[in-house]
């Protein structure tokens, strides 16, 4: 072991980084179990669309851009953190979308 191992930050920062870790994949089981299911596409199809996630943001009203475009990058948020577990998690929420209304 090497000087810097031998630190209490460098200790410290191994387990905070194993923590993390660890609930990273916690939480990946948790997306997996909540959304990689019908029921799960179904309450997605209702983010995505309080979200518009698919629409333009802008608007002539500056104001009403800058609100549906913090909507919108929910949404962006949303399904990038969706696609570490289903990297075709949206065009499946799509494709059943058709069928929800």
């Amino acid at each position: 072991m090497g000087l810097l191992e031998d630190t209490p930050e460098f200790r410290e920062d191994k387990r905070v980084r194993a923590e993390e870790a660890k609930f990273e994949e916690l939480l990946r089981d948790d997306l997996r179990r909540v959304f990689c299911n019908v029921a799960g596409h179904r309450v997605l199809w209702h983010l995505f669309g309080i979200c518009n996630l698919g629409d333009l943001s802008f608007d002539p009203d500056p104001r009403v851009t800058a609100f549906n475009e913090g909507a919108r990058s929910v949404g962006v948020q949303l399904l990038a953190l969706l696609e570490t577990v289903d990297q075709d998690i949206y065009m499946k929420v799509l494709k059943e979308g058709r069928n929800i209304k």
